[in-house]
């Protein structure tokens, strides 16, 4: 729905994306509906230092020449704010891509850019909150702290006291933590989003449905990343724990289906969870019941499949199953046709 309301409002027809964010493949999924072309470009021309540095050499709009950086801030400050570290790396790799994609560049010339008009892009659908708002608000608080960990950046900084915090102790998956995270970022406007918003809240918290809750929390912590599993399975890495995963997202997505006509009122949620499920989840389900032997791919660390899934398969299986037997009786039989001379030789099958 955002990228639709993206491409009504810019007449866009291409979505630049860093290549190290984990919503790549996901946005590639909502491109192929929206009729976008998505450009993913390398993590490095998102840096904060060279998307700033790309914007201080740019020749803004009205302007002859590239000023000094101090007149060249106070020129993209009556556009945007730099303070946006966002804005900034989305406008810097934006040019970068420019410079790269246009036959002569933005840079050609001298500095005498292309870029004809510096706007503001406003999505009525939402809100809109300034820096100083957000930190009044205390929406995100998160700060950088040492660690004895050598896993990554990743691993250096704390979200402190703040509304995510106090909102994402109700998460039970990493996934539902970004998606939190991204709810706060891209506040809704619209009054119907949010009383249904309120609504969900009201009856998850309500003592009356406390029974209903535990229920759809034990089925929602089912719910694995499905877009690193279809991405694995696609460039088939799939592991047994990938299938075995694939396997108890769709069991707990129809667990939580079959949970919608036990709710004492009507959760837009989960109402428009029951009306996306399809017989198709439910056959796939049913398919991988019927045709992946989980228990012994776990012992063996493959994939295995079920007896009488094919017979094929099935014949093969009980001919690799009695090679070792076949081989000891060739192994015997060759040891009996060795000359007396030979006490002892070893046999090895390649």
């Amino acid at each position: 729905a955002l990228l639709e309301l993206l491409r009504s409002l810019a007449s866009t027809t291409n979505l630049e994306l860093s290549s190290r964010r984990s919503e790549a493949t996901e946005a590639g999924e909502e491109t192929r509906e929206t009729n976008l072309s998505l450009v993913l470009r390398p993590g490095l021309e998102f840096g904060l230092s060279c998307g700033r540095r790309r914007l201080l050499a740019l020749q803004v709009p009205g302007y002859r020449d590239v000023a000094s950086e101090r007149e060249q801030v106070a020129r993209l400050s009556s556009f945007f704010s730099l303070s946006s570290e966002a804005m900034v790396r989305a406008a810097g790799a934006l040019l970068r891509y420019l410079d790269s994609a246009l036959p002569t560049g933005l840079e050609a010339g001298g500095g005498q850019g292309g870029v004809l008009l510096l706007g503001s892009l406003v999505m009525e659908q939402i809100l809109t909150v300034d820096e100083a708002a957000a930190a009044s608000l205390q929406i995100f608080s998160s700060s950088s702290q040492l660690s004895g960990s050598k896993a990554g950046s990743w691993n250096r900084r704390r979200e402190g006291l703040s509304l995510l915090n106090l909102l994402g102790q109700g998460t039970s998956s990493v996934v539902g933590g970004r998606y939190m995270r991204h709810l706060l970022r891209c506040p809704s406007s619209n009054m119907q989003v949010l009383q249904a918003r309120q609504a969900t809240l009201t009856f998850l918290t309500a003592v009356s449905n406390t029974e209903v809750t535990s229920a759809l929390a034990v089925s929602l912590k089912h719910v694995k990343n499905f877009h690193r599993i279809m991405r694995k399975l696609a460039g088939n890495t799939a592991s047994v724990s990938d299938w075995r995963s694939l396997h108890r997202t769709l069991a707990g997505l129809t667990e939580l289906a079959e949970l919608v006509p036990h709710c004492r009122g009507e959760v837009a949620t989960l109402t428009q969870l029951q009306m996306e499920m399809s017989d198709h989840v439910h056959d796939l389900v049913g398919l991988l019941d019927r045709v992946i032997d989980f228990q012994a791919s776990s012992e063996s660390g493959s994939l295995r499949v079920k007896a009488g899934v094919d017979q094929e398969l099935d014949d093969k299986r009980r001919q690799h199953n009695g090679l070792p037997d076949l081989l000891q009786a060739v192994a015997e039989e060759e040891g009996r046709r060795l000359p007396p001379l030979l006490k002892a030789c070893t046999v090895c099958y390649i």
